[in-house]
């Protein structure tokens, strides 16, 4: 007996020593690991989509998708609507493609984006969008579980892509509400669903088609709502209203058309808030005028820039890293970069690109470069989604094709899985909404512009976004290196956030179960947790972190842990596997062993 347990002894060793030379050329058999973690692979299938995408809710899709935490579980949801007589209506999914618990919400079609914001600062996130048409029309405020606020749903007139815009109108520590509808008649609302004192605000029966962008243009402590009238109107106007519905001075001001939606920038330095307007003709000249007014209305010299046919609306940001703000937009088969005094942005405009309805283009960085990268939907035959370089240079790997048509929805980006790459979503006339899961770290120094009207309020407001740096690596788990299965076991790491943000763990047990996201932990706090095996076997724990503001570190060094059924507590062992984690992978395939 002892000497066939010496010999067995024997044969371990010289396999391993035979695996060991080969181990290190031999990192293509990591993927026959039945513990391998699917995060170490970029794509989940050959189009580069997602896990869990694309879904398919049916009728077609104009809505721009949203991505936002609504339930406070460190992942990001997605948010998106459709125009369809079965399937109509508001839809949230996790980050996987599963839909939500208490949606979607079919009460009437929608054709505009809803907004995110915690409107009664309880702590919690809402969900504001609209559905119906015509006198069936409602404005609804949902919990993120789907059940509806005190004092909702509003009533408004046939609400047409007019997304609404969240801000503090009254500086009274709670967000209002404020959307146009078709009747030309402007809302806003308290978060109970009570209206402003000044509001509603009617504009002469001009439809309006434009998401409210609200910023305070005049630096006066107090915030103005800026919209545009309907590309159909006979006279369409420009409007600027004080939080109390007063017209602002200087304002209305004619333009040539409508139907966009007005950004806000302090383009030229000198502390006072810019206001930039695209305005379609559909009556008459079927062309669209690209505008830049100062606060007082007045037009800002080198506007306006005529861009052919199109409802695009105009994206700001520093895209080329020169400390100013440019304006991007997409034109009739052509996208347009120019600086605040009107001149192209060098390496603009790209021609022949194609051209959507009304689609509107998200800056960010989609390669790591740490400059700015324009990402576009545009179409000819098909739909296609594209990325330019600052310098106009289509980045390698674009465009991402899609197999429906795009009318409107415009792209959004983000890291859905918390894994520390960015996801991109668009919509789709085929019914569906497609998720990319792009091979390149998420930063929000990187997101410049990343969903319509920039942000979850969609204020359509530009502010430069906040430098943040990464989590270091993670100290390797400390903990038991053997036992036995069924029994819980301790688990530790720590580690430094650079900026000082509060800390989440993740840890991955190996065995294809992972912890949830435990926290928070302050910079330096060690995190501790236990878990379980109910299967002998050797595995890999490792962990990461992500701060307060979604940036992810790298994982941690692998400590290897043994529930013996192959026998590895021995600490030379143990050491091997962790110098050649390969060495593991290709011994379990070998043996068929059954972990």
């Amino acid at each position: 007996m002892c000497f066939n347990k010496m010999k067995a002894n024997i044969l371990t060793v010289g396999l391993l020593i035979g695996l060991l030379l080969f181990s290190v050329s031999a990192s293509s058999i990591k993927s026959i690991s039945v513990n391998e973690s699917k995060t170490d692979i970029f794509y989940a299938n050959e189009n580069g989509y997602q896990e869990g995408w694309p879904q398919k809710i049916g009728g077609q899709i104009d809505v721009h998708p949203t991505f936002a935490d609504i339930d406070g579980d460190d992942y990001l949801e997605v948010l998106i609507g459709n125009y369809d007589t079965h399937n109509q209506g508001l839809y949230i999914f996790n980050h996987d493609g599963t839909i939500c618990d208490g949606w979607p919400k079919t009460n009437g079609y929608t054709d505009s984006s809803p907004s995110v914001g915690d409107i009664d600062s309880d702590g919690d996130l809402e969900i504001i969008g609209a559905l119906g048409g015509g006198d069936n029309c409602r404005v609804y405020a949902w919990h993120h579980d789907g059940s509806l606020v005190d004092g909702w749903p509003q009533k408004a007139y046939w609400i047409t892509h007019s997304s609404p815009t969240l801000s503090d109108l009254d500086n009274d520590g709670f967000l209002e509400i404020v959307v146009c509808d078709w009747n030309g008649t402007i809302y806003a609302w308290h978060h109970d669903g009570s209206l402003v004192y000044g509001w509603p605000v009617y504009t002469e029966w001009k439809e309006i088609s434009s998401s409210p962008a609200i910023g305070d243009i005049d630096n006066d402590g107090n915030l103005e709502i800026i919209v545009e009238t309907s590309s159909w109107d006979t006279n369409p106007m420009l409007y600027a209203f004080n939080h109390d519905g007063a017209n602002v001075d200087g304002w209305p001001i004619p333009i040539n058309g409508g139907g966009s939606s007005p950004a806000l920038g302090d383009l030229d330095g000198d502390g006072y808030l810019e206001i930039v307007s695209s305005s379609n003709n559909e009556l008459h000249t079927h062309t669209a005028l690209v505008y830049v007014f100062n606060h007082n209305g007045s037009l800002v010299e080198g506007w306006p820039k005529d861009i052919g046919y199109s409802h695009s609306s105009p994206a700001l940001g520093d895209i080329d890293g020169d400390g100013e703000i440019e304006i991007v937009i997409e034109g009739y088969n052509v996208m347009y970069a120019w600086n605040g005094d009107g001149s192209s942005v060098k390496g603009w405009p790209i021609y022949d690109c194609g051209h959507t309805y009304a689609s509107s283009p998200a800056l960010v960085d989609i390669n790591s470069d740490g400059k700015i990268e324009v990402i576009a939907v545009a179409s000819h035959d098909q739909s296609k989604i594209y990325a330019w370089g600052h310098n106009g240079i289509l980045i390698n790997d674009w465009p991402k094709i899609l197999d429906g048509y795009v009318w409107k929805s415009s792209p959004c980006l983000g890291d859905i899985d918390r894994d520390g790459d960015i996801e991109i979503a668009v919509g789709c006339w085929d019914g569906k909404i497609y998720i990319w899961d792009l091979p390149v770290s998420y930063s929000p120094s990187g997101m410049e512009w990343p969903m319509f009207h920039h942000n979850l309020w969609h204020t359509g407001l530009y502010d430069a976004p906040v430098i943040n740096n990464p989590p270091n690596k993670p100290d390797k788990p400390n903990g038991q290196i053997s036992g036995k299965i069924g029994i819980l076991y301790n688990y530790s790491t720590s580690t430094i956030e650079p900026d000082g943000d509060q800390l989440y763990y993740l840890f991955d047990w190996g065995d294809g179960n992972k912890s949830e996201w435990l926290g928070p932990y302050d910079s330096g706090e060690v995190c501790e947790t236990n878990h379980t095996w109910g299967k002998k076997g050797i595995y890999k724990i490792r962990v990461k972190s992500m701060d307060d503001n979604g940036l992810v570190s790298e994982w941690s060094d692998s400590l290897v842990v043994s529930m013996p059924k192959f026998k590895s507590s021995s600490p030379f062992f143990t050491k091997i596997f962790e110098l050649f984690p390969n060495l593991l992978n290709m011994l379990k395939y070998l043996l068929d062993l059954n972990f």
